[in-house]
């Protein structure tokens, strides 16, 4: 019995030892090459889900420009314009829902985009560009993302829209005074 516990001691105390410095460089060995393979997958995967909410922003972002300029005949110069009446005639906004602040910049969630960079609105005539300056955060580069609206459409269905009022009047007034 005694050799029995002798021996049970003996296993136990050598189990308590720890680690071989081997063993320890072997497990973040390990750990290293296992990070190093999935960062940049993750880096990867983070950048395309930024670049997917960006698009869908802008796209969100265009939509209200569009119901602004239905109703005001303007387009809007900041994000700001299409949550604050600033004052056009004819405002009927907000035309994007609620508000909410970037956790990152500070600043309101629909101006800023995946990376929480500022957009930059360009009105040109009819044209709304909205442009996202993407991950590196630099407008005028490569990966930025660019949306442009123009506005032709919505002043071309306008016009047909009193085209046909007039011409209805027209017809009116034809049948009752040319009979």
């Amino acid at each position: 019995m005694r050799i029995l516990a002798s021996k049970l001691h003996r296993l136990t105390r050598t189990s308590r030892q720890g680690f071989s410095l081997i063993e320890v460089v072997l497990a973040v060995s390990i750990m290293s090459v296992i990070a190093g393979v999935t960062l940049p997958v993750t880096l990867t995967v983070l950048d395309r889900a930024y670049s997917t909410a960006t698009k869908e922003e802008l796209q969100n972002l265009a939509d209200a420009s569009s119901r602004m300029f239905e109703d005001t005949r303007t387009l809007p110069l900041s994000v700001e314009d299409l949550l604050i009446d600033q004052g056009t005639p004819g405002w009927s906004g907000p035309y994007l829902p609620g508000s909410f602040s970037d956790g990152i910049s500070g600043l309101g969630g629909y101006e800023v985009d995946g990376w929480s960079n500022s957009y930059a609105l360009g009105v040109s005539g009819t044209a709304l560009t909205l442009t996202s300056p993407g991950s590196d955060g630099d407008l005028g580069s490569d990966d930025d993302i660019i949306l442009t609206m123009d506005a032709t459409q919505i002043l071309r269905a306008q016009t047909l829209e009193n085209l046909a009022v007039i011409n209805s009047a027209v017809q009116s007034y034809n049948a009752l005074n040319l009979a």
